[in-house]
């Protein structure tokens, strides 16, 4: 089923340019591929020889594009969990309504396009009292491609998922969260996601960051991941919260339920995570669902890095002064800063649809938007020009989610300040974001001053940067309260690289110099929980608004002799049973600069180490850059005897990560 559906949505991909119905789609994988850049940076050529494998599984030709291949997968895998969410509606117990599966499956190929065009809208969902469910969705392009292929392999899916529906009357949340993983492993291989740099948090490791950053589930307490993939940790948090709240003597659902919403939130700039994420949010609170509808999912497409406000450099403005500024591949959308609020760009988005519907003018829209929300003229035509816009592409069938699309990339400047930030943000190093996206960060990274070297030493290669660091920062600045906690996965060479990491370890937020202190560190290179990836894992935690003190408290993981690799699918209590932990201590390895590299070690070591320190007069050089860390083998074919020179070899690659 999977392989005839991604290869008909592929061959429909490969004629966006050629059909005159497909200025939507085209814009939509536009975006998406814009979006794929900033996600995936410049690994794709790595990625692209592992396509022509990915090609195979799914019959198509082994020259295939990796971005057209890939959007076909996400599109299918994205319109599997539509199907599995609306069903679970269905299922409520409130529910009049018949599995959406079953009604579909047996339509003609008319009726089944109308009836999508229904679910992919949205109003599938809205009608049944959930909001921001598919707002900013990228996969529905396929409705304007539709012909006998597209149709008879999207009945084919919805018959199948109506006959597994009819054999149960529950989608129980932690089996459907499994479910929805081995979907996704099963659809995008191993060997491509991994090349892509994908790799799932294991739920164990998700767990314990979470409870080493101290989130009990308290109601009260604001969570937010910031990179949230397909929401493993929102989905460990919203599980503590209920957990919590129905072990009080008088659990009221709906004030949970409330809470939760209000409590527990995520962003991700990844289309297909997002969705992911937010099927797994509706899961995990799909009991609660009846008490509280009408809700709005609080899972947003949106860049946690990129402000959409001014650059905070004035020297590098990114955007105009005083303006609010959401970027796509059409164009720049201009907003007054009075739209920092989420009731007013929710009215905004609002009457930009009830407007397009009516096809008003943007002088009618101006008027309207004027007297509903109480704005002065000049904020009122600034509005007016971003619906004329919008109405443009809409006028010219490239419409359909931009209005969503801004009101989810607004979630960052009105969304408050969290008690807890916890994730596993990106590890990209600097040189693999895309060229768009290093150009769009740039200003930051000199104004958390992570870029702290200057001269030859940044030349020989000791500034080598990761986006982990920036994500960091950003975070700390934009998202945590004072007193707050922030816990990452993050790569160790944060702490350990003697001058790409020297930025990062002023542990202080510049502008306002706010301090931040290091509360713990756990190594985990030895345990590489990531089974497969070659990295250097670890977690840590930072609190906003207290310094840094040394030594800072190390444990450091290694596994009990015998046991070999940590599969992700061991439970916490497997994990812990077959690991050991070392409690070890950090200082700086230079006493008098807190931002050199960490020293690691008990504290009877650091002590002795402490009278073998003086100085070096040995100046390092990096040397030759290996990256990507090619290792080759060679095969002498001819040498030329009275030089020694090889004349001829052949070689082959061994591997690399």
């Amino acid at each position: 089923m999977a392989q005839e559906a991604v290869s008909a949505l592929y061959g429909a991909v490969k004629r966006i340019d050629r059909q005159k119905t497909a200025a939507r789609p085209k814009r939509f994988f536009s975006e998406w591929d814009r979006l794929f850049g900033a996600v995936y940076g410049q690994k794709l050529e790595k990625a692209q020889a592992t396509a022509a494998q990915t090609a195979l599984l799914y019959n198509l030709p082994a020259g295939a594009d990796l971005k057209p291949l890939l959007f076909s997968i996400h599109t299918y895998y994205a319109f599997l969990m539509k199907l599995i969410a609306v069903e679970l509606l269905a299922l409520q117990p409130d529910s009049t309504m018949r599995g959406f599966a079953a009604e579909v499956a047996y339509l003609d190929d008319n009726e089944l396009r109308s009836r999508l065009t229904y679910l992919e809208s949205g109003h599938e969902f809205s009608r049944r009292g959930i909001d921001n469910f598919l707002e900013a969705d990228f996969f529905g392009w396929y409705l304007d491609l539709w012909g006998p292929e597209i149709a008879r392999n999207v009945r084919e899916i919805a018959r199948c998922l109506g006959e597994f529906e009819a054999a149960t009357t529950v989608l129980e949340p932690a089996w459907t969260h499994d479910l929805l993983r081995n979907l996704y492993e099963i659809v995008v291989p191993q060997k491509l996601r991994h090349d892509l740099g994908e790799y799932y948090t294991p739920d164990w490791l998700a767990r314990h960051v979470i409870d080493r950053a101290g989130y009990t589930g308290e109601l009260q307490h604001r969570f937010l991941d910031p990179a949230c993939g397909s929401g493993t940790f929102l989905v460990h948090a919203i599980h503590l919260a209920l957990d919590r709240a129905r072990r009080q003597p008088a659990f009221d659902s709906a004030v949970t339920a409330r809470s939760i919403i209000d409590s527990v939130v995520g962003f991700d700039l990844n289309p297909m995570a997002v969705l992911a994420a937010r099927t797994n949010y509706l899961i995990s609170i799909a009991d609660l669902i009846p008490a509280i509808r009408p809700l709005s999912l609080p899972v947003y497409l949106c860049d946690s890095v990129v402000p959409l406000e001014r650059a905070p450099d004035p020297g590098k403005p990114l955007f105009p002064e005083g303006k609010l500024v959401f970027s796509t591949h059409v164009r720049n959308y201009e907003f007054p800063l009075s739209m920092k609020d989420k009731a007013r760009i929710d009215r905004f988005t609002g009457l930009v649809d009830e407007s397009l519907r009516a096809a008003s003018e943007p002088a009618v829209f101006a008027s309207r938007v004027r007297t509903d929300m109480r704005l002065p003229d000049a904020e009122a035509w600034e509005l007016a020009e971003v619906y004329r816009q919008i109405k443009a592409l809409h006028d010219a069938n490239e419409d359909g989610i931009w209005a969503r699309y801004i009101k989810n990339a607004f979630a960052p400047v009105y969304v408050g300040a969290f008690d807890y930030v916890v994730g596993n943000p990106p590890w990209i190093r600097w040189k693999f974001l895309s060229d768009e996206y290093r150009q769009r960060t740039l200003p930051l990274w000199h104004q958390y001053r992570i870029f702290s070297l200057r001269g030859q030493e940044a030349r020989l290669g000791a500034g080598e940067k990761d986006f982990s660091m920036l994500f960091t920062y950003a975070c700390a600045d934009r998202y945590l309260k004072d007193g707050g906690t922030l816990a990452f996965l993050i790569t160790e060479t944060v702490f350990k690289a003697r001058g790409g990491g020297e930025g990062f370890r002023s542990f202080e937020i510049p502008a306002t110099m706010t301090p931040l202190s290091v509360l713990w560190m756990e190594d985990m290179v030895s345990l590489n929980p990531f089974l497969t990836a070659s990295n250097k894992t670890c977690a840590f935690a930072l609190r906003r608004g207290e310094s840094t003190s040394y030594p800072v408290p190390v444990t450091r993981w290694r596994t009990k002799k015998g046991v070999g690799r940590i599969p992700p699918s061991w439970s916490a209590e497997q994990v812990l049973s077959k690991t050991e932990r070392d409690s070890l201590q950090a200082v700086p390895v230079e006493p008098h600069r807190a931002q050199s590299s960490w020293q690691i070690a008990s504290g009877a070591d650091l002590r002795r180490f402490e009278k073998m320190k003086g100085a070096n007069a040995y100046p390092a050089r990096r040397g030759a850059d290996t990256s990507p860390y090619g290792v080759f083998r060679l095969r002498l074919k001819e040498v030329v005897r009275s030089t020694g020179i090889v004349g001829q070899c052949e070689s082959g690659m061994l591997g690399h990560s």
